[in-house]
């Protein structure tokens, strides 16, 4: 997300200043490692607790502002002498997006992931292209090749690992309100137990063979590849799959 939305959306270049918003996310982190590779001044937001966090990569002060206040906004202008930023990777909505906005004084590139305040190109100030983008857009090939990309950055040295949090699937809940009280430094993952102490399934009694399982959204994606991992491993007999579209969700023929 980050490499597609920097390089492939904003193009990014060396010595152009670029804003990271979120940047103890794991987007965020992300973002931060590709633009200082590729040479760009780095500017970042996270809220205050975090800010600890940004030090250790490295940040000064005048680099970093808070994304509970739009502060940064005159924050960084001051810092850039009145030059503003050249590309703003956004997360952020509301005040917040539109002091990112008026940080590209003499326009730019404003890339919104965050999609929860999504604007008309049109509407925003002269000179800037907004673009929002979804990472699924570029298609399975280039992320392919962009993934490949990243494993040789990794392997040369260039990229590091991000930092991890992690639950067991069976306390998801948990690590959603973990992720919801933004509380998290780098990824938050799911594991799932495995081996002869795979207990994930066990409370139904065992003998899953002979019962029947009930999958919400299970024309989906992941609803999918959970009815098929119970039949072809536990031999379930029968799947219900509950969707909001049915029968006509697409794919729904397949799955069946």
């Amino acid at each position: 997300t980050a490499l597609y939305g920097l390089s492939v959306l904003a193009g990014v270049k060396a010595g152009e200043r670029v804003l990271v918003h979120a940047a103890t996310g794991g987007v965020g982190m992300a973002a931060v490692q590709l633009a200082r590779y590729w040479g760009a001044e780095v500017f970042v937001t996270a809220s205050r607790g975090k800010w600890d966090t940004l030090r250790a990569l490295g940040f000064d002060d005048d680099h970093i502002g808070d994304t509970r206040s739009t502060e940064f906004e005159q924050k960084f202008l001051a810092t850039t002498g009145g030059g503003g930023v050249d590309v703003v990777l956004n997360s952020l909505a509301g005040e917040f997006l539109d002091a990112s906005l008026r940080l590209l004084v003499n326009g730019g590139r404003f890339i919104e992931m965050g999609k929860t305040d999504l604007r008309d190109p049109a509407t925003v100030p002269e000179g800037v292209r907004y673009r929002a983008f979804d990472l699924m857009e570029a298609g399975p090939d280039h992320i392919a090749s962009m993934l490949s990309d990243l494993v040789g950055l990794f392997d040369a040295g260039v990229l590091t690992p991000l930092p991890v949090k992690v639950f067991d699937v069976r306390s998801a809940s948990a690590a959603y309100r973990f992720v919801s009280q933004a509380r998290q430094i780098g990824k938050v993952v799911l594991t799932l137990p495995d081996g002869p102490d795979d207990r994930l399934l066990a409370t139904s009694g065992g003998g899953l063979a002979g019962g029947s399982v009930v999958i919400t959204g299970g024309t989906g994606m992941a609803g999918a590849a959970v009815a098929e991992h119970l039949v072809t491993r536990y031999g379930v007999g029968h799947v219900v799959l509950v969707s909001r579209r049915g029968a006509e969700a697409q794919g729904a023929a397949e799955v069946v």
